[in-house]
């Protein structure tokens, strides 16, 4: 049958060949006839069908051998008989024509079915990957998103229960007090990185009050009176001690890896001890990535995990399981934390509104007090007597001054508290420049003095009268140096005065500084505490919740539609992935190579551009 196809095409194509070339010399309506005859035969030998109602000579033949005068009429009924068989063999080639064509489009639909086909079946190999990677997409990106909305929005009311409360306010006491007092001494000893360590330390206490937010949700606990909360303490100390535990093995660990490098400092240490450190700082390393992922994470998964699971932090295997725990839920947690900050802002702007209620009202009457304060003392000053007393009065009202800053302005004071020192190490040097010209002019004007009275001397004592004008000059004169002396010195002692009184006040401002940053500390510490504590009551309720939301142990969803596909295909969706990764490999490398080409004919063009200039 394809072969029949085949031939019939090709006798087509020949005769329009034929007819094309034969048209300049032919008439169409002669040379159309004469192909389509041709055709007819030739698809007659191929396929062996000749036109129905062809004329029947075999019937004429028997008519007309019967004699008489039909044997006249037998050339003219031949010549019409072939006459009409010319023209249905013309009609037979028209048609011909047309199921050749029909067969052509027959034959094209085959072929695009097939392509189609094809193209269907190489899809229907990716399909599987598609299916799991679409419905993977709608779980975890839209309704795994939802549900995490979903539980930091339910648990906003748990940051006002009183329990919840009174549990976070310790916690977040202790962890503030700890953040300031290394931040204090970190400032006071000038090690910044002590700051670091009370961050660290700080988790504990925050630890502690997840882990009893987690005990008294667990044990329905809310509404219960707190003396019988506390009763029940032991699940955050519990996880305080397990968290302990790891950041204490974590610095080990830094010091022993710090030990390791050390022997690269020293030329007489051997090289396989040098290689012998290195690997086991890359195992330390290892370890420590473990332990930082269980530290940053741990605070937050463990005071629920201990709760409903028997751990002990010493128990390798222990440590396993939770580490595969923090793997399976960790990125949960981390999420979360973006919906939860928007509520926890929402819930909190009732207690900061009133702390900043508060906080102006004690401002406005501490402001109030000062000012009137310093107007007292403007009054007072107007009355002094003496330049130094009216200075000494604005030393006072300059430390009244620096009061108002407290508590808002310490702390930069507080930073920059060590630029007293370099101030007052001036004005000392300036004292001393002026004590010493002070005991320069002493000298000078005790020397002058000293001559003067010699003189003196000696023209009294003389017989001779005439001196007596000589002797009025040296008088004044004496009086003029011992007047202008006094002048001098006693500014000279004004100056020194008022350097002693900066000293003394840079040195009581420096003492209040200090004191008064700690008094600022305590104050941000205890009402920063009452403000954060329910936000530390939310975040330990939904820390909680997240800990159980779908923790009952059946595989991930991912997992669940892979083993789907597997059980109606076993090659499946492995083939499926496999070609999925194949195609992206070589759409990106032939994005790549059309990028390079690209840059090649660039090239290619720019040199044949200079070449031709």
């Amino acid at each position: 049958m394809v072969h029949q196809y085949i031939k019939r095409i090709l006798t087509l194509g020949i005769c329009v060949s034929a007819g094309i070339y034969c048209a300049p010399f032919l008439e169409i309506y002669i040379c159309i006839p004469i192909l389509l005859l041709i055709f007819s035969v030739i698809d007659f030998t191929i396929t062996g069908k000749k036109p129905p109602h062809l004329f029947s000579f075999d019937n004429t033949n028997e008519y007309f051998n019967k004699g008489g005068l039909r044997d006249l009429l037998r050339l003219i009924v031949t010549l019409f008989g072939f006459l009409y068989d010319v023209l249905v063999w013309l009609v037979w080639g028209v048609y011909l024509i047309f199921d050749v064509i029909v067969d052509i489009f027959r034959l094209v639909k085959i072929i695009f079915f097939w392509i189609i086909y094809a193209v269907l079946w190489v899809l229907k190999l990716y399909l599987p990957a598609v299916v799991i990677l679409f419905y993977s997409f709608i779980h975890y990106f839209i309704r795994w998103v939802w549900w995490l909305y979903e539980i930091a929005f339910k648990n906003v009311k748990s940051g006002w229960n009183k329990n919840y409360y009174l549990l976070a306010f310790r916690g977040t006491f202790l962890a503030l007090l700890l953040l300031f007092l290394f931040y204090y001494m970190g400032i006071v000893f000038e090690i910044p990185y002590l700051f670091v360590i009370g961050t660290v330390l700080s988790l504990l206490p925050l630890t502690w009050a997840f882990g009893e937010i987690s005990s008294v949700r667990g044990k329905n606990l809310e509404h219960e009176s707190f003396s019988t909360v506390k009763a029940n303490f032991r699940n955050g100390i519990e996880s305080v001690r397990s968290l302990l535990f790891y950041i204490t093995l974590f610095v080990i660990l830094i010091l022993l890896q710090a030990v390791f490098n050390l022997f690269g400092w020293f030329s007489n240490v051997g090289i396989s001890l040098i290689g012998l450190s290195f690997t086991i700082n890359s195992l330390i390393s290892l370890v420590l990535i473990f332990l930082f992922l269980i530290i940053f994470l741990g605070g937050l998964i463990i005071p629920t995990y201990r709760l409903y699971i028997d751990f002990s932090e010493t128990s390798l295997s222990d440590t396993i399981i939770f580490i595969k725990q923090i793997i399976g839920k960790g990125l949960q947690y981390v999420l979360v934390l973006l919906p939860s900050a928007i509520f926890s802002v929402i819930i909190s702007i009732i207690p900061i509104l009133i702390l900043i209620v508060a906080f102006w009202f004690t401002m406005s009457v501490k402001d109030g007090i000062l000012n009137i304060k310093i107007e007292s003392h403007r009054r007072t000053q107007l009355s002094m007597e003496t330049e130094l007393d009216a200075y000494r009065i604005d030393k006072k009202i300059e430390n009244l001054r620096f009061l108002k800053l407290f508590p808002v302005g310490i702390s930069q004071e507080m930073l920059n508290r060590n630029t007293i020192d370099f101030e007052i190490k001036y004005i000392e040097d300036d004292l001393n420049f002026e004590k010493a010209e002070l005991l320069k002019l002493e000298e000078e004007n005790s020397n002058q003095l000293n001559e003067i009275n010699s003189h003196l001397s000696q023209l009294e004592n003389s017989i001779n009268s005439g001196y007596n004008d000589e002797i009025t000059v040296l008088k004044n004169s004496k009086l003029t140096l011992e007047k202008n002396f006094s002048k001098i010195k006693g500014d000279k002692e004004l100056i020194i005065a008022k350097s002693e009184l900066d000293i003394n006040f840079l040195i009581a401002k420096k003492r209040q500084i200090s004191l008064l940053f700690l008094f600022a500390g305590f104050w941000m510490v205890i009402f920063g505490s009452l403000a954060l504590a329910i936000v530390v009551a939310y975040l330990g309720n939904v820390f909680c919740n997240l800990y159980l939301f779908k923790n009952d142990g059946t595989p991930a969803y991912f997992y669940t539609l892979a083993k789907q596909k597997n059980t109606k295909d076993n090659k499946q969706p492995l083939l499926g992935f496999t070609l999925l990764i194949l195609t992206l490999i070589i759409l990106v490398l032939i994005l790549r190579f059309n990028k390079m080409g690209y840059s090649l004919k660039n090239f290619y063009d720019n040199i044949s551009i200079l070449l031709g200039k």
